[in-house]
């Protein structure tokens, strides 16, 4: 998508020059969007709240339930005896929720009424029933469509002239059509699964075609690490909200040591498993005097290794979820400029030379008595610290050089935990790809959707950092009962901050973001039509993996040890029966599984792992659909059909 979008913002800035030049009254795309004729427009969208009371008063807006036909006694004489049974049954905060939702509600139309002829009605669901209300809204808008379809008729009407109606004050306004009930205009995706599902039912439409008009905007507001990663079967079906990506390691070294080594931090390559790093690390352990300086400073104790994915996928019922980062007997290194898509070896960690290494390098670290301290306060030659753009200027502050291990990478959650798509039953699609561009770079549709009304719902505090900017943020009123989720409703940087502690995380986030970098796994997803995966043998291995890591793994206290279980593995790699009694022989006890689709766990077989291993270390079989295939397989297939290094 991001090429697909770079092309397009620059026709659009040579357009833009060609705008220019033939006008002296301002901007000539504002001139030209104006004198088009537009019709007016009513779409739907779908959101989840963090409040019952705002869904339940959403319920009422649907239901036809005006508060401003309850507000004087000459509009309550119009209203059916049911209709003021409803309202006089309404606790306070039910009544309080509908009227701020109703405000909130003329406030975003104020807005998308002016700027696109767009009436937008916002549905409001928590969580809990979102996705059952939304698909039950697609089944009911199918079966219209079906019903119409079958009568001869048209379920929309084409608008075929503006018109106008008087308000109650007797001025003409634009007449904005009604939108049905199960209407799903734009609507709010928080998983991959969602996402892939909706996708492939045609619920929602691709948006590829949909972005030539916001380019611009999308590339600028919206990281292209997310836009990059949303590909399922060759296009891009929803927009993902601008969020903070993922999670730097960063290597903190302590340059006033590396010069008594007569080195520089940079000869440590970014890894404490390099042998400069290693050789360094030994000369502080053994030639500090006075105050103790401990080699390496991590926070739980440990070393995590570096740039390692697991195969590991959890089976529930149909569904594959990648899990990349519990162990697994099988994985495989990726490298620092590794984006999605790129190629990952799929080994028997076991028997590859690197991996143990590294585990030897590792429990060498752990297991060697004052090498790692966890006191925050002690001196140490470098520091292992996980965390945001922010640790960086506090390391730096601190006086250390900064290297990094791994850089923020998009994973599944970060990419599809929140989007928007456009329902393919809309009335009108570009309208509603007008509303999700605005969501994401509109701060004051943004805010509205948030947070609600300025002074009633939210006030807006100022504070001041340590250079001197003050910046706001959002503060909610005692009073408010409008409560969403930040990460739900659009990108997160056009809106306010929600707190003091989060202003400054702001900037931090953005400058994360230029940072950051696609996992190579994310958005896999495997065709199941045409392939057929082992899913009781990745069930298996990870019943095996899991025990192994507890029983072996996890009880070694030499490092030497790995190396005697490498040496036995390594001349074991074809031969999958013993391989398999080897494992099951180290692991010492009885390792059990859950078959896909059974109730109760059974024991692992030799025969049973054996199979595992010998189709973790199959390649792909195009020829035959009904042979079992690794998830590596997989993967390799996905990244040679996908597409997503052609982006």
């Amino acid at each position: 998508m991001t090429k697909r979008l770079i092309c397009l913002m620059l026709a659009m800035l040579m357009a833009l020059c060609v705008f220019t030049s033939c006008s002296d009254d301002g901007d000539a795309i504002d001139d030209t969007v104006n004198q088009a004729s537009r019709f007016t427009s009513a779409i739907n969208l779908w959101v989840i709240t963090e409040s019952e009371l705002v869904e339940q008063a959403s319920a009422l807006l649907t239901a036809g339930y005006d508060p401003d036909d309850y507000a004087t006694e000459e509009k309550l004489a119009k209203r059916t005896e049911e209709e003021k049974a409803t309202v006089n049954a309404l606790s306070e905060d039910v009544k309080a929720a509908w009227e701020q939702l109703d405000d909130i509600g003329e406030a975003i139309n104020k807005i998308t009424k002016k700027q696109f002829k767009t009436q937008v009605n916002v549905r409001y669901v928590t969580e809990e029933g979102y996705y059952t209300a939304v698909e039950k809204a697609f089944v009911e808008h199918e079966a219209a469509i079906a019903e119409a379809k079958k009568n001869g008729t048209s379920l929309t009407p084409d608008v075929t002239q503006e018109e106008t109606v008087l308000n109650e004050y007797g001025i003409p306004e634009l007449k904005y059509p009604t939108a049905y009930d199960f209407q799903v205009d734009v609507l709010f995706i928080g998983s991959a699964q969602k996402y892939r599902e909706y996708a492939a039912k045609e619920w929602i439409t691709t948006v590829d075609d949909l972005v030539e008009d916001s380019a611009v905007q999308l590339t600028y507001f919206v990281s292209s690490v997310l836009l990059n990663a949303t590909y399922f079967d060759g296009a891009s079906y929803a927009i993902p909200n601008n969020n903070v990506i993922g999670e730097y390691t960063y290597l903190a070294v302590n340059e006033e040591l590396t010069n008594y080594y007569l080195t520089t931090p940079e000869k440590l390559e970014n890894s404490l498993f390099s042998n400069e790093s290693k050789k360094f690390l030994d000369y502080v352990y053994h030639n500090t005097e006075g105050e103790k300086v401990y080699p390496i400073y991590s926070e739980t104790g440990k070393v995590d290794m570096e740039m390692l994915h697991y195969w590991t996928y959890a089976v529930e019922g149909n569904e594959y979820i990648q899990d990349p980062a519990t162990f697994s007997l099988f994985g495989g290194f990726y490298y620092k400029d590794s984006v999605q898509g790129s190629s990952i070896r799929s080994f028997n960690l076991l028997t590859d030379q690197l991996y143990t290494n590294n585990i030897q390098t590792k429990l060498y670290y752990e297991t060697t008595p004052g090498y790692i301290t966890t006191d925050p306060n002690a001196t140490a030659a470098v520091r292992i610290v996980k965390g945001g753009y922010e640790k960086r200027a506090e390391l730096e502050q601190m006086g250390y050089k900064v290297l990094t291990v791994e850089a923020p990478r998009a994973t599944d959650e970060d990419v599809f935990g929140s989007m928007f798509a456009v329902g393919s039953h809309t009335r009108d699609e570009g309208r509603a790809m007008e509303i999700i561009t605005y969501i994401n770079t509109n701060a004051e549709l943004r805010n509205l959707l948030q947070y609600g009304l300025e002074n009633v719902n939210y006030t807006l505090k100022s504070v001041t950092d340590e250079e001197g900017v003050s910046r706001v943020y959002a503060e909610m009123t005692p009073t408010n009962k409008y409560v969403m989720d930040l990460a739900k409703t659009g990108n997160m940087f056009v809106a306010y901050p929600n707190s003091k502690e989060t202003v400054r995380a702001w900037e931090y986030g953005k400058l994360q973001n230029l940072d950051a970098v696609e996992y190579p796994t994310v958005g896999v997803y495997f065709n199941l039509e045409d392939y057929k995966v082992d899913a009781k043998g990745m069930c298996v291995l990870n019943a095996v993996s899991a025990k192994f890591k507890t029983n072996v793994l996890d009880q070694l206290t030499v490092p030497g040890q790995i190396k005697e279980i490498y040496d036995r593995a390594s001349i074991l790699s074809t031969d999958h029966t013993k391989m398999a009694e080897l494992l099951l022989e180290l692991i010492g006890e009885e390792v059990t599984y859950t078959a896909p689709g059974a109730e109760t766990a059974t024991t692992v077989t030799v025969e049973e792992l054996a199979n595992a291993l010998r189709i973790m270390n199959t390649a792909l079989d195009e020829e035959n659909n009904k042979t079992e295939q690794s998830f590596h397989a997989l993967y390799q297939d996905w990244v040679k059909n996908s597409g997503v290094n052609e982006q």
